[in-house]
């Protein structure tokens, strides 16, 4: 009798929620970001920042270790990533309606919201970036840490959302549309990207979009209409250093 091979995930999915450093190596959930050897430019590190990035649906860890390179080498910032697995387009869909109504579990807003109470608890800042469906994750990790820190910390949401004053958040082409106060945010919003129009901040299908209390959004116009969603194609060309476009000082 012939028995059957039952369906195997998809090769990407056993990294969901992984820590990702330097040469695409990737690390558990629960370890430490300062065990993790981050991407570095290949032109040197010029500061003493580590990017945390969150990458969007149909990314596998390949090319997320592409675009920390990229992310490395605009920068001059070492770069770690937290890695957002990919299944098909479909399930990749699902699983962000899941994330924006907050229903079931998702390793990487598990991973990002421990890694961002973890180095806030430590007394560092940290400085997230991310991308398409990234940009839900980060917004549900954020709530997250926020909701923790009131719950097991003891803090009023007002001192909560002080000390999270200390998180820098970067987004781009996000697919969210509400973003919990505390944090300082960027969001790179290009005009000729279907995702925001449709389902983040510049959705008209939501009148009470929140991008988070005093963030900066900048809007730019690059690439072919609707379809212009590339990172590294049209939104990392794009990125300035961080004081400077929370100062509003843009290419």
């Amino acid at each position: 009798m012939n028995r059957r091979t039952p369906p195997q995930p998809p090769p990407d999915k056993q990294f969901d929620g992984h820590l990702v450093g330097a040469g695409g190596r990737t690390f558990p959930p629960n370890t430490p970001l300062s065990n993790v050897p981050a991407v570095t430019p290949r032109n040197g590190v010029t500061n003493n920042e580590t990017l945390i990035y969150v990458n969007g649906i149909r990314t596998d860890v390949g090319g997320q270790a592409n675009s920390l390179q990229a992310i490395a080498d605009a920068s001059g910032s070492r770069a770690v990533g937290i890695h957002n697995a990919t299944e098909s387009s479909a399930a990749d869909i699902l699983q962000s309606l899941g994330d924006k109504l907050d229903i079931g579990s998702n390793p990487a807003v598990d991973t990002l919201a421990d890694t961002v109470y973890n180095e806030l608890r430590a007394g560092r800042s940290p400085h997230l970036l991310a991308h398409s469906q990234g940009a839900i994750i980060t917004s549900r990790a954020l709530t997250d840490v926020k909701n923790r820190l009131m719950a097991e910390d003891g803090m009023s949401r007002q001192d909560a959302e002080r000390l999270m004053s200390n998180i820098k958040v970067e987004t781009f082409g996000g697919a969210s549309r509400r973003f919990p106060d505390g944090p300082q945010y960027v969001h790179y919003v290009n005009r000729n990207d279907g995702v925001p129009q449709a389902f983040g901040l510049r959705s008209w299908l939501n009148p009470f979009a929140h991008a988070g209390r005093d963030a900066v959004t900048h809007y730019f116009r690059e690439g072919k209409p609707l379809v212009s969603h590339g990172f590294e194609e049209f939104y990392l060309p794009e990125r300035v250093p961080f004081n400077d476009a929370r100062q509003g000082k843009f290419k």
